[in-house]
């Protein structure tokens, strides 16, 4: 009995350790593929199998916060702040949101695919915009937002995670 359990707890904390399939990854208000807003760096870095490498505080912009590619995911990036993860950036296409929305979208696919976004201006070119999305309230996750930033009338950047990491323009600077 003790070996049947021990081998059930192993499988259970391997499993958990594997990164998610390319299917399952699709940005969220509250995350992308195995990782969640609010974890921390070492229980991020392990679900997604240990391949994130912290930048040396001294070498980063704000010696609070760090931003790191996520290998095998090109695109994607995670914002860590004080270590527990903020923010989610998606640069490149090949991730949708949950909706379906991806990096190179019209801004009328965003539109359609969330009615109740707020457009809001760019702080670098008036001509393009940022669409913040709210989670929604039944998901108890009040504090939590999706921004897609334009480029020439289409998606350029997606960003999830807590409102205030998201409506960051310069990242971690």
């Amino acid at each position: 009995m003790r070996v049947a359990s021990w081998l059930l707890s192993l499988s259970l904390t391997f499993a958990a350790a594997l990164p998610a399939s390319a299917a399952d990854w699709h940005l969220r208000f509250d995350g992308i593929g195995p990782v969640h807003v609010g974890m921390d760096f070492a229980h991020a870095n392990a679900a997604l199998g240990g391949v994130l490498r912290a930048t040396p505080a001294a070498l980063r912009p704000t010696a609070s916060c760090d931003q790191l590619p996520v290998v095998d995911h090109p695109g994607v990036a995670l914002m860590f702040v004080d270590d527990v993860l903020e923010r989610i950036d998606v640069f490149q296409p090949g991730v949708a949101s949950g909706a379906g929305v991806t990096v190179g979208a019209p801004v009328s696919a965003v539109a359609a695919a969330y009615p109740d976004l707020a457009r809001e201006a760019n702080a670098y070119d008036d001509r393009e915009q940022y669409l913040t999305v709210l989670a929604p309230a039944r998901t108890g996750s009040a504090s939590l937002a999706m921004r897609f930033e334009t480029h020439q009338g289409l998606v350029g950047l997606m960003t999830a995670g807590h409102l205030k990491a998201v409506r960051y323009i310069e990242g971690c600077l």
